[in-house]
């Protein structure tokens, strides 16, 4: 192991290029440019020679100042600016992309793709990234597990493993059932979020899907020095929740700068039925972020995030955190009018999470009393890092035609220690667990880390006054390692280290990838647009699915109490993926629908072992199935009946095949005794259907809003989730019945600086769970262990004030 020497690249690497664009041209670094052009004469003499083709993106492209999502400086005068608050509001499918930034809405814009605008999360009364995600209405086929009220898992058209962008940097979980890739971001600094659901982006990683986050900028003020903020408390009675944010922005000409800090708590919520849900918490968040300009063409801003949660209740997992701390740095620097090129971006990050949690509370031993009747006490803790940099040149317009190649470098750390020890026994076949004496045992993610830089390149033309194509092709080299031993780990394995846990010479992996997607967009008419393309992509396993070592794990979302082994043999994901689509905009009326199809070689799922040695435990390993398929479509419409009244309705549908279960079992390649691996077995079940697909799910309501001025609107919806049948019950997943819930929303502005929201959720006081809940189940030791519902009826209010 070299623990350091992949952080000094990087660092040396940034460093370079940073320096050689500094002294290569005659401007110095500066944040994003947020001064409103005042005079496109001379924004023209100062530009070099490829001016003309980024002078209508410079103007366009204008972050407006972070003023809070709602806050508008004046009152709409007219129908159009009425309606164009009120989207920002509640959303919409289409409507939310249209008030994008001409960068992001060339992003949006896209083959399966959609965004979500920050300005939501007020109306919805969200708390992380994932809950907004998970509440609106905006974006299909993005499901969420909702595993506390402020950590929420997203999955995008039933697959959870995206790659997540924030303003540039990458993020991922510490140990991803006890940490979300969107839990750190506190979803009132949101701008905008663009989810790209297929392989069909180039600028984010290796990987099939992709969540971009563009957080709120720094504002300029080209009448002088100004300063700003605003005060914000939201209340929901089911779990007294509170959350109260304060937010403070300012600046001048040619600099800006914004800082907040955001408190909230809640208690245990109660179901429809009344059962009260151990779900406490404690969450602070501080964010502040600097920028300067130095020229007309040039920016730098830097920006910091922390995050600390203390006393985190999570009901779907075994441990509960006692604390949780989240520091993340970025700087960002932006270069337009270049000698040789019209834009040239580079972005740099440094985050990293660490955590510390038990299963010794009162509240997680009365809700799982399976940890008492075997006498199981454990501790975890976990750390990961990740840092690097991206940079591109660009020639042409980013939202018309353009050329663009960069390079990217993604250096990632993680380990998990978790403690655990039993007054049970537990012995053969496997003899993983010969434990019982109530000493503890690590059951660890060894000290682990990943090392991926890459090449890319995207291009977009348009061949015709009707037909826009767009591609990119993209080289990764992916290599991973992990310490050979961890401490108190393998005490009673009868093993050394951990290359004699796995069966494997050496824990060392690389891997080689490529990427590459063709989309084609074609107006049928001023109304009517098809999209249609496609892509192919890699992914490789996760550090957690190369390396974890027994860990007891929330691995299969129904069941809280599991095993999950990693394995270093496991291959890369290779998907195959075509979309198509259609979508109509007329003045009172916009619709859509899409359908995809794809083809997954090698695909990561799950196998269970089936002489299960720790009784109540299930027992999994990760495993590549030769061929799956995932599979749905996604449609649309919204009418405006009147200029105060819209009718809405959307759908999402997936279904996912494994295809190979003859193919490959974990236990059986790895380790030679495949008889015990049933869920492998495709005499039993040829064809089974990929586990933790959410089904169907429609939403319909409508919206009412005041159509001059926006002064209020009211929302009322109904989401209908279809019963899931197709489940993979070798995996022990069970089926969930259909449910369906009523939400009503409403704001009011009293004025330009006063906002106040109100709603209810789950009005009818549904007792239901979610298809990725932990169901109820008895064991074989005949202990009831009590399955995961959501919240009953839930009454919320929120006010903000800008001053």
């Amino acid at each position: 192991m070299r623990p350091h020497y992949y952080q000094t690249i990087c660092g040396l690497l940034f460093a370079a290029l940073t320096l050689t664009i500094a002294a290569g041209e005659e401007t110095s670094l500066t944040f994003n440019v947020t001064d409103e052009v005042d005079d496109d004469a001379a924004s023209q003499e100062n530009a070099g020679p490829n001016a003309e083709n980024v002078s209508h993106l410079l103007q366009e492209d204008t972050p407006p100042p972070p003023v809070g999502p709602q806050v508008f400086e004046t009152g709409p005068t007219s129908p159009l600016a009425a309606r164009e608050l009120s989207a920002s509001l509640f959303g919409g499918v289409g409507t939310s992309e249209s008030l994008l930034s001409a960068n992001r809405r060339s992003v949006a814009e896209g083959l399966a793709s959609g965004a979500v605008l920050g300005s939501e999360s007020r109306f919805l009364v969200t708390s992380d990234a994932g809950s907004l995600l998970r509440k609106s209405s905006s974006v299909l086929g993005v499901t969420a597990q909702r595993r506390s009220p402020i950590m929420n898992d997203p999955r995008v058209r039933g697959s959870s493993l995206g790659q997540l962008v924030a303003s540039g940097s990458y993020w991922f979980p510490a140990r991803p059932d006890l940490d979300t890739l969107v839990s750190k971001i506190d979803s009132h600094i949101i701008q905008d979020v663009i989810v790209i659901k297929g392989p069909y982006s180039v600028r984010h990683g290796p990987g099939f899907s992709f969540m971009d986050f563009e957080l709120l900028g720094t504002p300029r003020y080209a009448s002088g020095p100004r300063i700003e903020a605003s005060t914000s408390l939201d209340y929901s009675g089911n779990g007294a929740q509170w959350y109260g944010r304060q937010f403070v922005w300012g600046g001048g000409e040619n600099y800006g700068y914004r800082v907040g800090y955001g408190h909230g708590t809640g208690n245990d919520y109660r179901t429809g039925r009344g059962d009260r849900i151990p779900s406490s918490y404690n969450s602070r968040n501080f964010d502040a972020a600097y920028g300067f300009d130095l020229g007309d063409d040039s920016s730098l801003e830097f920006m910091y995030l922390r995050q600390e949660q203390t006393g985190v209740e999570l009901p779907n997992n075994v441990f509960d955190l006692r604390y949780l701390e989240t520091d993340a740095f970025e700087v960002s620097y932006e270069k337009r009018y270049g000698s040789f090129y019209d834009l040239f971006t580079l972005d740099g990050w440094y985050n990293q999470t660490r955590f510390d949690g038990d299963n010794l509370g009162a509240g997680k031993r009365a809700f799982m009393p399976i940890l008492d009747t075997i006498g199981w006490n454990g501790t975890v803790e976990a750390q990961n890092m990740s840092t690097g940099f991206t940079s591109a040149l660009t020639w042409g317009e980013t939202d018309g035609c353009h050329l663009t190649v960069g390079a990217d470098l993604r250096y990632l750390r993680q380990n998990i220690d978790e403690f655990d020890e039993t007054t049970v026994f537990f012995g053969p076949p496997l003899n993983r667990y010969t434990f019982g004496d109530g000493l503890p045992e690590n059951f660890p993610v060894p000290d682990a880390q990943s090392v991926n830089p890459g090449l890319f390149l995207e291009m977009q033309k348009h061949v015709s006054s009707r037909m826009t194509v767009k591609g990119g092709a993209r080289l990764d080299w992916v290599h991973t390692d992990a310490a050979s031993t961890a401490p108190l780990a393998n005490r009673t394995t009868g093993v050394t280290n951990f290359e004699d846990f796995f069966v494997v010479d050496s824990l060392d992996r690389q891997f080689t990838m490529a990427s590459l997607f063709l989309t084609a967009e074609y107006l049928i008419d001023e109304n009517v647009t098809a999209t249609f393309g496609g892509g192919y992509a890699e992914r490789p396993p996760t550090m957690f699915e190369l390396y974890s070592a027994s860990p007891l794990a929330n691995t299969m979302a129904q069941i809280a109490t599991s095993l999950v082994f990693g394995h270093p043999r496991l291959d890369t994901e290779k998907r195959w993926q075509v979309d198509v689509g259609l979508t109509a905009e007329y003045d009172d009326f916009r619709a859509g629908v899409a359908g995809y199809y794809a083809w997954v070689e090698d695909y990561i799922t799950l196998d269970r072992f089936f002489m299960n040695p720790v009784a109540d435990f299930p027992l999994y390993g990760f495993v590549n199935t030769e061929l799956a398929t995932l599979a749905g479509g996604e449609l649309y419409a919204e009418y405006d009946i009147s200029p105060s009244t819209t009718l809405f309705g959307n759908m999402s549908y997936v279904a996912g095949h494994d295809h190979t279960l003859d193919n490959t079992s974990h236990f059986g390649n790895y380790y030679g005794i495949a008889g015990f691996s049933l869920s492998r077995d495709a005499s039993l079940l040829p064809d089974q259907p990929l586990p933790m697909i959410p089904p169907l799910e429609t939403r319909v309501g409508v919206r009412l809003q005041e159509p001059y001025e926006a002064r209020y609107g009211i929302e009322l919806s109904a989401r209908v989730v279809d019963d899931q049948h197709r489940v993979a019950t070798l995996l022990l997943e069970q089926a969930t019945p259909s449910f369906a819930t009523l939400d009503v929303r409403a704001f009011w502005r009293p004025s330009d600086c006063l906002t106040f929201v109100a709603g209810v959720e789950n009005l009818a006081d549904r007792y239901y769970q979610e298809h990725l809940d932990p169901h109820r189940h008895r064991t074989p030791l005949g202990v009831s262990q009590s399955g995961v519902f959501q919240p009953g009826v839930s009454v919320y209010a929120g006010l903000e004030g800008i001053y």
